[in-house]
């Protein structure tokens, strides 16, 4: 019987009674001996890294001229618009940060407000044909300065200008990207510099738009009850 079996398996076989006063009279079975398992070790799950929050405030117009202004609102929509590819970074929208345009504030009161854990300040000066950009990346909780920069282009270079302000904090903000967002920032949706400005000039023109209810919004309230302590 234990060469058949052995024949069939291919494995050395061993006895097992069965327990108690019964084994005496049982048959002995003869099974398969086991063979020796290793222990399985699980891998750890990998913990998705947090997600950074950032918001771009709208740019401080250092300017006489006021011909140059929709550049206070469309350099951060464009900022804003360029980050808002990558996907382990959460970017406040323009429609939130819009209210602050033309207002003297701290970016950090801003950025509390706003609840992120960076925020950029920036401001601009045109003279001539040239722009110079100086930026601000702070962080909100210590107020530690991140990163700063003083950029130089061209008026008409705004493309090239927004990418390199967003690099610039994508490396600051240690962000991880991935291979299809590494290829997406700077890529150029059109090369025609012209155009894109007057793109900025609507998208700046609705911004006002928008201002202009937002800061009606919050006088109707006010007049409201000034109006009821009055009577």
């Amino acid at each position: 019987m234990r060469r058949w079996l052995r024949g069939l398996t291919g494995a050395e076989l061993e006895p097992t009674s069965v327990p108690g006063r019964a084994a005496e009279n049982a048959p002995q079975l003869l099974l398969p001996a086991r063979a020796a398992t290793l222990p399985v070790e699980e891998s750890p799950r990998p913990r998705g890294a947090p997600q950074m929050s950032i918001a771009i405030l709208p740019f401080r117009n250092m300017s006489a001229d006021p011909q140059v202004s929709f550049y206070e609102f469309s350099l951060a929509d464009a900022v804003i618009t360029e980050l808002g590819r990558i996907s382990s970074l959460v970017v406040r929208p323009s429609s939130v940060i819009v209210k602050y345009q033309g207002q003297v504030i701290d970016p950090l009161e801003a950025g509390r407000e706003l609840r992120v854990k960076a925020i950029l300040a920036s401001s601009f000066l045109r003279v001539g044909e040239r722009l110079r950009v100086t930026t601000q990346l702070l962080d909100v909780s210590s107020g530690a300065l991140v990163w700063s920069d003083r950029i130089d282009a061209a008026a008409l270079d705004i493309i090239t200008l927004q990418d390199t302000i967003s690099r610039h904090i994508v490396d600051g903000l240690r962000v991880e990207l991935t291979s299809e967002e590494q290829s997406g920032i700077g890529r150029q949706s059109t090369r025609d510099a012209i155009a894109y400005e007057e793109y900025l000039r609507g998208r700046a023109a609705w911004a006002a738009t928008f201002i202009i209810r937002f800061r009606t919004k919050i006088r109707r309230p006010r007049l409201r009850l000034r109006a009821r302590h009055r009577a």
